[in-house]
């Protein structure tokens, strides 16, 4: 299912378009989170691609919690929500369906 890419796009693995539920946890410091349920652009096993309605920092760790598929799991293959780990690897504002302003983010785990 899961295939190599070429070098232009640099991923070692093709990204899938998999609109699946996610919430995000983001936790600023020990005073200040927040959480956003929003759904996948796109998936691997190594990372993710989602829009959400605030910035995330380049570099921030973020909680994912997702229904994934058993082959893009790296564990708790019978869990029904994965929670993973993932670190902000771009945020980039764009205009959203209904012209409102969204950020999207590509997570590594």
């Amino acid at each position: 299912m899961l295939t190599t890419v070429n070098e232009k796009e640099g991923r070692r693995l093709q990204r899938i378009a998999l609109p699946l539920p996610a919430r995000v946890d983001v936790k600023l410091d020990s005073s200040v989170s927040w959480n956003e349920v929003t759904r996948l652009n796109d998936v691997s096993a190594f990372g993710a691609g989602f829009t959400l309605k605030r910035p995330v920092k380049r570099g921030r760790l973020v909680m994912l919690t997702v229904p994934m598929p058993r082959q893009l799991r790296c564990y708790d293959f019978g869990e029904p929500q994965y929670r993973i780990w993932a670190l902000v690897r771009r945020c980039f504002q764009v205009v959203g369906p209904n012209g409102d302003r969204l950020y999207s983010i590509g997570a590594a785990f």
